[in-house]
């Protein structure tokens, strides 16, 4: 998810698109403060009053188009995700964007992405397997393959 997510965040085409790109990497637990100190570039900020870093933040996008990745969200508190989400939607331009990855269905579900979601899925395990052995025996030696395809299952399987 993330690797797929920083492949458009740095397409060429996203960033002239966008007046300001943030990646902010949310995981647990959710705190709301940092992540909009992220958001507003203003990390170096004493302040922990949630008012006054959601005006800072709500001012650093203001009129803007803008595209935040929150990464590796795991919260369900749909509260918490509000008091960011308002004060983003109210100030940034027509056409901002907020991506959010997940592992969690709830959390799509809690932030009412599920319309918009992408789910991807793992590989299958023979695809995992041929890319481990084109990998691991590059020269596509069957023979030395099949001498350690038990080894090479027990690999992909974790």
């Amino acid at each position: 998810k993330t690797t797929l997510t920083q492949l458009a965040y740095n397409d060429d085409n996203v960033k002239a698109h966008f007046e300001i790109r943030k990646w902010v990497c949310v995981s647990d637990p959710f705190d709301e403060i940092k992540i909009a100190k992220d958001i507003s570039g203003d990390c170096a900020t004493s302040s922990n009053q949630l008012d006054y870093v959601l005006q800072r933040m709500s001012k650093s996008i203001r009129g803007k188009r803008f595209l935040l990745v929150l990464d590796d969200v795991w919260t369900e508190n749909r509260q918490k995700w509000e008091l960011l989400k308002v004060p983003l939607m109210q100030n940034g331009a027509k056409g901002s964007i907020i991506l959010v990855t997940t592992r969690k269905i709830e959390v799509a579900n809690m932030m009412r992405a599920t319309p918009n979601m992408i789910n991807l899925e793992g590989l299958s395990d023979e695809y995992c397997l041929a890319i481990f052995n084109h990998m691991a025996f590059p020269d596509g030696d069957v023979d030395e393959s099949k001498a350690f395809e038990d080894i090479s299952k027990k690999i992909v399987k974790k």
